[in-house]
């Protein structure tokens, strides 16, 4: 076993790739028979079911930009910094690189800087979708090291 400061050993980056050749013959038909096998037990969301996330995800925009207008009002921030204010909702997770199945969770990350956890997160955004019909089992969790609420929106956890 040669050792890490030999000097014909190069160690191995976490940013550099292992290859750069592409997929072999091989590599893509087991990639196929996969995906097949994937799609026969039922493993992929429906164009259907994935219009519906993106429902859920725009719904969700809306109530969360209402969110940060009103907290920067709150705040005393001028008006025209108030039209401004808004939230980008990021998708991560499963989700983001596409790798979910039918039912999946969302996860998302949310929030300004001027935002504050407890009286504004936990505070008025869990009291804003508490009021929204379409949002079911809303649990705050307030003790996480990032601030969290896990809800369903139209059934979409």
């Amino acid at each position: 076993m040669a050792r890490m400061n030999s000097p014909n050993v190069r160690p191995i980056s976490l940013w550099e790739p292992i290859s750069t050749s592409g997929p072999s013959e091989v590599d893509l038909g087991e990639n196929d028979e996969l995906e097949k096998i994937l799609e026969t037990k039922g493993l992929y969301e429906s164009a259907e079911e994935a219009a519906k996330r993106q429902e859920v995800l725009g719904r969700l925009d809306q109530i969360v930009n209402s969110w940060v207008k009103k907290v920067t009002k709150a705040k005393g921030f001028n008006k025209q910094l108030i039209e401004k204010s808004n939230a980008k909702i990021f998708a991560f997770g499963s989700y983001r690189l596409g790798v979910h199945g039918p039912r999946a969770d969302i996860d998302t990350r949310v929030g300004p800087r001027h935002v504050d956890r407890n009286k504004d997160f936990f505070g008025e955004l869990y009291k804003m979708l508490m009021e929204e019909p379409n949002i079911e089992e809303l649990h705050p969790v307030p003790e996480a090291h990032v601030p969290v609420m896990k809800f369903k929106m139209n059934g979409y956890p």
